[in-house]
């Protein structure tokens, strides 16, 4: 594509942009002559003529040798650049969906004309069909080429076009779909067009605005070591928890260091078998514990057990990439008064229980020698992994909670609070949706009542994928006071389950966890998890629990064995009504044992905000959600922050045993 037809497609976008009653959306007129030098400021690695596909920071390979993504964003500009390279000379699709399928999404098609140009156009996909042109052109054309059978299409789009066929770009899990044809295609007349069918055609997973955009570069004299486990035959199991103890070389022990990027290091073959990995760092350690792996149930050390309640620093799950902290912060490792040991511990997916697969998969931390001005941790915060967690089955919508309480907060956080700059979410399969909520008190307080409000949450992704999960760095960094709640709220989808899914450490049982990363390093709080303690349970038996088998409910509790819950539960044939019955009782009305620090932890509802959820701006109409207190009377709303029971005394050995998984 020429120099002149560049700048004439991009004076067209331009102008277009400045028609908010054509986008419905505020947009600020551009002149022409400095067209350019504005793309190139609002979309880092922006190229007028021949792609230059380097300058992009983030990149994906859709199609293993013939379809590439690229792609830069600007949160301050609230923009978003694309560039996708394809093996082909016909035309090329690339949208959003709602759900990975065609209806739905929000898509542009586009190709090089050898005889009349580029033809690029926004459509809507109604249906399985060739979606129609939208009438609202919201995507922009910057560059197209053909090279050597390969064609490149540049361009770009706001994250949010206020356009009712467009999908808005999000920070979370977007549905990409993406399909080619091979055969050169030329039409005379682009607008009234009939498509061909695609050759090929599909859709993933991608967190498109989850990146560090521009990143820190890495200093030319940082240094690098790995953490993994050494030669594992994967076990022919479907899941096992495989740990490695390491003893940290002497140049991290002997002087501190500061890691700036955890990268995970995945052997050829064993992508996928590998989940998930956690590397944590303690002390007490010995020579008889290093070097070795195991079962991390059954062959390893208490010494190793130990380990892996200490400090957590790296997480990394399928689909993930690297990880680079912010300028300003890095995580301090050794040194003469630091932990000098390390635990690896793998989680292997082995379904087809496949034997003969050898595994050295593990961590490389970059670091360098000198402090940063934030030392970084990480929070391991969520639901207790235990059994106690209980999801029915055949349910798309049942919520499960992870509660870190105000009075944990209170108890450990500094007074200028904790600063989250990043977080990454996890469940299992079954998990379909995952929220990190944050609540304060609002100030319209009635004596002996709380009102609660919810701020922005500090993540939030309805469209979890299993196999897509990677650390999401936040626009802005969130600040978390003393007092404040973090409440994880989990959604799953059990369609076609016939029995009562548990937590565990199994794929096919369920997590639900969240690891903020956050400054400064509270090095007396590594976990912050909670369990319900069946405070409840009555209600929900005497309701709707059938009279054969109420005997055998009432004699659960938090610390019963996960076959005695299972095979309890599954008595029920779970109806809808018994399904939300047992969500109300348990999770939304229940106490919930909040355990944080050592041995330290609270019994605590969980705190309403019924009234006082949290309402974005309407960036379209630029109308701000009303105040809490003017949404709600606190004395409706106001629930009691914490409270004990007698109950909670008899179960708390049980669940303090429950809180060690």
């Amino acid at each position: 594509m020429s120099q002149k037809c560049c700048l004439k497609v991009l004076s067209e976008g331009l102008k277009r942009l400045g028609q908010p009653e054509a986008t419905r959306s505020r947009r600020v007129q551009y002149k022409e002559p400095i067209v350019e030098m504005i793309l190139q400021e609002m979309l880092p690695g922006f190229v007028c003529g021949k792609a230059d596909l380097t300058l992009y920071q983030f990149n994906a390979v859709l199609v293993q040798d013939y379809y590439w993504l690229y792609w830069n964003f600007s949160s301050s500009t609230e923009l978003i650049s694309f560039a996708v390279k394809v093996q082909t000379t016909g035309w090329i699709g690339f949208g959003l969906s709602p759900n990975g399928q065609m209806p739905g999404s929000d898509v542009v098609i586009g190709w090089v004309d050898q005889y009349s140009g580029p033809v690029f156009h926004d459509r809507y996909a109604y249906g399985r069909y060739a979606p129609p042109i939208d009438p609202i052109q919201n995507w922009f054309l910057t560059n197209a080429e053909v090279e050597d059978g390969y064609t490149v299409l540049e361009f770009y789009r706001n994250f949010i076009t206020c356009d009712d066929l467009d999908n808005e770009i999000l920070l979370e899990t977007a549905r990409i779909v993406y399909s080619w044809n091979d055969n050169f295609y030329r039409a005379s007349f682009p607008i009234s067009i009939s498509l061909s069918k695609h050759t090929t055609a599909g859709s993933t997973s991608i967190n498109l605005r989850g990146g560090l955009p521009n990143a820190p570069p890495i200093p030319e004299d940082s240094q690098s070591f790995t953490i993994a486990v050494n030669e594992v035959e994967i076990p022919n199991y479907e899941t096992t928890y495989w740990c490695t103890g390491v003893a940290l070389d002497s140049s991290i022990t002997e002087e501190e260091k500061y890691i700036i990027r955890i990268s995970p290091y995945i052997t050829s073959g064993s992508e996928p078998y590998v989940h998930h990995i956690l590397v944590y760092v303690c002390d007490g350690l010995d020579n008889s514990d290093t070097g070795k792996g195991g079962n991390c149930d059954t062959e390893i050390s208490d010494n190793m057990r130990n380990c892996l309640s200490q400090t957590l620093i790296a997480a990394w799950a399928v689909g993930g990439s690297d990880f680079v902290y912010p300028e300003h912060v890095a995580f301090p490792i050794g040194g003469p008064n630091g932990e000098q040991f390390a635990v690896i511990q793998l989680h292997y997916n082995n379904p087809e229980q496949v034997s003969g697969i050898t595994d050295s998969s593990g961590i490389v931390f970059t670091y360098i020698d000198t402090r940063r001005q934030y030392d970084a941790g990480i929070l391991f915060l969520g639901h207790a992994v235990a059994p106690v967690m209980i999801i029915p089955p055949n349910t798309n919508n049942f919520k499960t909670i992870g509660l870190c309480s105000g009075p944990c907060t209170k108890t450990y956080f500094p007074s200028s609070g904790m600063h989250i700059f990043a977080s990454m979410l996890h469940t299992h399969l079954a998990g379909s949706g995952i929220k990190l909520a944050h609540l304060s008190t609002a100030e319209c307080t009635s004596e002996g009542k709380t009102a609660y409000q919810e701020l922005q949450p500090i993540e939030n992704n309805p469209h979890y994928d299993f196999n897509f999960q990677q650390a999401t760095h936040l626009p802005q960094e969130i600040t978390v006071l003393p007092g404040d709640t973090l409440l994880l709220e989990c959604k799953y989808n059990t369609t076609g389950r016939t029995g009562v899914t548990l937590g565990g450490e199994s794929t096919l049982q369920e997590m639900c966890l969240s690891f903020p990363v956050y400054y400064p390093r509270m090095t007396e709080l590594p976990k912050c998890v909670s369990l319900p303690l069946f405070d409840n349970m009555d209600q929900f038996i005497d309701n709707y629990v059938p009279d054969e088998h109420k005997l055998s409910f009432y004699s659960l509790t938090p610390g019963s064995s996960a076959e005695t819950l299972e095979s309890t539960m599954n008595l029920l044939k779970w109806t809808q009504d018994q399904i939300n019955g047992y969500q109300q009782y348990i999770y939304q009305e229940g106490l919930q044992w909040s355990s944080c620090g050592e041995n330290m932890g609270y019994s605590s509802t969980v705190p309403s905000v019924s009234c006082c959820s949290y309402e974005a701006p309407d960036v379209c109409t630029g109308t701000e959600p009303a105040p809490c207190c003017q949404r709600c009377c606190h004395a409706k709303c106001g629930t009691d922050t914490t409270r004990v029971s007698a109950l909670m005394l008899i179960l708390i050995s049980a669940v303090m045993t429950l809180l060690i998984l």
